[in-house]
């Protein structure tokens, strides 16, 4: 007597996708997909795009990290992946979205309210910085490398008490440093 045996799948895969990175914002196009699928009989590939229907679907071999370059501009930009078995089966979509964004912060320090001259060492500076997406940090320092600088909480407009670089007469620089949430 011959046997055949068949072996019955009806259950698609499953996954979730991710972009990479501790923020939801990226000032690279280039970002990574962390991919996580499971499937009784194993995920063999993964199909990607930038569009909810999937239109120019990139179907590739699946693995849990995968570069993606951001199809779209300034802003929110989403990708759309979708899991295949081995037998041809395939997952509901499932979506990751990041903000892009290629511009840095910007904002004058103003050393006591725009003087030309100080008979003081100590002064007060006024602050103003401004994003796109929000800042993440505030720097500043006497010096133009950046070197020892001292962090000021986002969204303080003074600083009381600054003390300028040490010296004879002479102009001196207050220099700021900002980052935002995209890492710019």
């Amino acid at each position: 007597a011959a046997t055949f045996n068949v072996t019955l799948d009806t259950t698609p895969p499953v996954g979730t996708v991710r972009v990479k990175g501790p923020r939801p914002y990226t000032n690279d196009v280039n970002v990574t997909l962390i991919l996580d699928a499971q499937d009784a009989y194993g995920v063999v590939s993964v199909g990607v795009s930038s569009y909810p229907d999937f239109y120019q679907e990139q179907v590739l071999p699946y693995g849990t990290e995968l570069p993606w370059r951001i199809q779209g501009g300034l802003g929110e930009n989403t990708v759309y992946v979708r899991f295949y078995d081995a037998h041809g089966l395939v997952s509901a979509p499932a979506c990751a979205t990041v903000a892009f964004d290629p511009f840095p912060p910007s904002g004058p320090v103003v050393i006591d309210g725009g003087a030309q001259y100080t008979q003081g060492k100590v002064v007060r500076l006024d602050l103003d910085s401004s994003d796109e997406v929000g800042m993440l940090s505030v720097e500043l320092s006497n010096d133009p490398g950046m070197a020892d600088p001292r962090a000021i909480s986002v969204g303080t407009r003074t600083v009381e008490g600054w003390a300028l670089a040490e010296g004879g007469d002479g102009p001196r620089t207050v220099y700021m440093r900002l980052t935002d949430l995209a890492g710019n």
